[in-house]
């Protein structure tokens, strides 16, 4: 009897699974979308594709709407959604309904631990703190210079910026973020594990390495935040450590990426390069040597570069979430269903995969216009269309999805776009560039990646003709106005 109730067991389990996913009536059935390519993976595959994906997510929009039913492993039903009501919804209004995936980053918390850590961290992205990092910044982004500036002879040359622009990255967010240099830009591999970083806080003051110049960074406020919040709010060592493993991942991967897609994007086109660079020179000029945090803050075209980069290539074109119970999810832009009728919101069950949009949100042309899915810096600095208001894009920068909202958004955002200041206003001082012999493609591999040649190694090779060697007078630069 009970070897028989074994071996009914599993089989009433599958019956059960087959008629919930196969022959009972689903609530997402009548949402339109591709036909799945295969049973085990799905659209998967497509989904996270290093060439057509970002392609396919747009196109996918463009066909069915901004509700799109996708297939996930063994035809579990997933959706892909770009509709700013329903992101509203999903990430400021319920988002502990819309759980972040932990398997897709390095380090998630949840529900009142994770509004404990936020609490916490909230006040160390403020603009006070982040001017006094300018100039720790400033130097940072001239070390750069001279190394670039090493590897180009005769005045011009090709030179791979992945690697310099990836571990510029990683020392920012270390003296930065963490008061620890990686000494990323003294080109030995930086090799240091989260242990050793963390283990810097508790040692005594008279170690070997001077952490006098680190003193005032978001680790050492973290810590101290941390001991004087109540003891039930506080961060566990792990969460410390996680802590540290994520700022250097955002370091690593987003923040490096954003810079390459904003200097490839200036070597194509190469009237915005020296529009930006006489800007920048025109700011440095007039502000005799006291060129400082407001000064780069206030330059108009630098602002609109950035932001329309970061409007049409989002490093991250999607964000994976799950529904932890079953809700129903209003709609701004109406459905037609595989039946004909019209949907106007979701009945979301448990359980179910849900992408979140970013790529096609940015670039929806009923919000953006009929130029939405150029590369045109000129929109920032001219009024908006009403449309783009009337959108109501809950993300947190600049009416896009790009650094997400609620209290999932990137909560160092503006940290990130002052790196990208700080480094943008350093280069084009010292240097021109241009596209080298190589075409570069940006693929999907979990973020954008730049490479050469569809092979999936991170590689910029870009043409950097000198201006100005570093830490010499900016004559030759003025001259090239």
């Amino acid at each position: 009897m009970l070897l028989q109730l074994l071996i009914a067991l599993p089989a009433l389990v599958f019956a059960r699974w087959v008629w919930k996913n196969f022959i009972a009536y689903h609530p997402l059935d009548n949402i339109q979308g591709p036909a799945s390519p295969g049973f085990f993976r799905g659209h998967l595959g497509l989904v996270f594709s290093s060439w057509p994906g970002r392609k396919w997510q747009v196109d996918i929009v463009d066909t069915y709407g901004r509700v799109v039913l996708l297939k996930g492993f063994c035809g579990a039903r997933q959706l892909y959604i770009a509709d700013p009501r329903a992101l509203q919804f999903m990430t400021v209004k319920e988002p502990e309904i819309f759980e972040q995936q932990a398997q897709f980053i390095s380090f998630v918390l949840h529900g009142d631990e994770h509004r404990k850590q936020r609490k916490i961290l909230s006040p160390l992205f403020n603009v006070k703190y982040l001017r006094e990092l300018f100039p720790v910044f400033t130097d940072i982004a001239s070390t750069l210079s001279k190394r670039i500036a090493g590897e180009v002879h005769n005045g011009a040359g090709e030179v791979d910026l992945v690697m310099w622009l990836s571990r510029t990255a990683l020392e920012l967010i270390g003296v930065g973020g963490l008061g620890y240099s990686f000494n990323a830009l003294d080109g030995d591999t930086p090799h240091e594990t989260t242990l050793e970083v963390y283990s810097q806080y508790d040692a005594p003051e008279s170690t070997e390495k001077d952490t006098s110049q680190f003193k005032n960074n978001i680790m050492t406020v973290l810590k101290q935040a941390n001991q004087a919040a109540n003891p039930a709010e506080r961060m566990t060592e792990n969460e410390m450590k996680g802590q540290i493993n994520a700022l250097i991942d955002s370091a690593n991967v987003t923040t490096s990426r954003s810079f390459c897609r904003i200097v490839n994007e200036l070597s194509l086109h190469p009237e915005y390069q020296a529009r930006l660079r006489a800007e920048i020179m025109a700011a440095m000029e007039h502000a005799d040597g006291d060129f400082d945090f407001e000064k780069l803050e206030a330059l108009p075209l630098m602002d609109a570069i950035i932001r329309e980069t970061l409007r049409r290539y989002p490093p991250l074109p999607l964000v994976p979430r799950t529904c932890r119970k079953d809700t129903v999810v209003p709609l701004m832009h109406p459905l037609t269903g595989r039946d004909g009728k019209t949907i106007t919101e979701l009945t979301v069950p448990a359980g179910t995969h849900i992408y979140l949009g970013i790529l096609p949100t940015n670039i929806d042309y009923e919000t953006w216009g009929p130029d939405a899915r150029e590369w045109k810096p000129e929109r920032w600095l001219n009024q908006l269309p009403k449309t783009v208001g009337d959108a109501h894009i809950p993300g947190v920068y600049a009416h896009q999805m790009t650094f997400l909202s609620g209290n999932r958004s990137c909560i160092g955002f503006k940290f990130a776009l002052m790196e990208i200041k700080v480094v943008l206003s350093m280069l084009l001082t010292h240097f021109q560039f241009s596209p080298g012999k190589d075409e570069i493609e940006f693929v999907h591999a979990g973020i954008y990646q730049p490479t050469v040649n569809k092979v999936l190694v991170p590689t910029m090779p870009v043409k950097v003709e000198v201006l100005r060697v570093p830490g010499e007078d900016a004559e030759k630069v003025r001259n090239t106005l």
